[in-house]
């Protein structure tokens, strides 16, 4: 009777533990850490939100294109084989880029941060051959994340983003 008693309490230990890690949470996507971030604009500029690895049928699709213009210097951008997922805003209006990228590692995430700082290299020197204002840009590491921020805010993006780790 004891052994049974044992046996029936290790099986319920065991469901009971394996049906608390499916409701362990979630880490939020990227899609829902970039909107957390683009709720901190006051107003948000016009623009698009982008996913990467949407299929070509879907709202936020990225096109090879788009992506070989933003991060590939005209070619495909070989640091997003680092990437696991990734999302980014950008504006139509004014010089407002947000983007979030989960590495695959976090060994990984040095090439995309480097991918990201020559977007932010161009943006910049874009901007200030126009002889026009440009927002601060930063790209910053948080684990396995790679976040880069070209607004007129981005500390206040980047708290947002801190806000919804999980």
């Amino acid at each position: 009777m004891r052994l049974r008693t044992v046996a029936l309490l290790v099986l319920l230990g065991l469901f009971f533990s394996l049906s608390l890690s499916g409701c362990a949470p979630k880490s939020p996507s990227a899609s829902v850490r970039l909107l957390a971030m683009l709720d901190e604009a006051h107003p948000l500029p016009s623009g698009a939100c982008y996913r990467l690895f949407a299929a070509e049928d879907e709202e936020g699709y990225a096109s090879p294109e788009l992506l070989a213009s933003l991060f590939g210097e005209g070619s495909e951008p070989v640091a997003l084989d680092a990437v696991e997922e990734g999302a980014f805003y950008l504006s139509f209006t004014q010089p407002y880029e947000v983007g979030v990228f989960l590495c695959k590692s976090a060994g990984r995430t040095r090439e995309v941060s480097e991918m990201c700082l020559r977007r932010l290299s161009h943006l910049q020197a874009y901007f200030s051959t126009r002889g026009e204002r440009f927002p601060k840009g930063y790209v910053r590491v948080f684990g396995r994340w790679v976040v880069v921020c070209f607004c007129e805010d981005p500390d206040a993006a980047l708290q947002a983003f801190r806000r919804t780790r999980g």
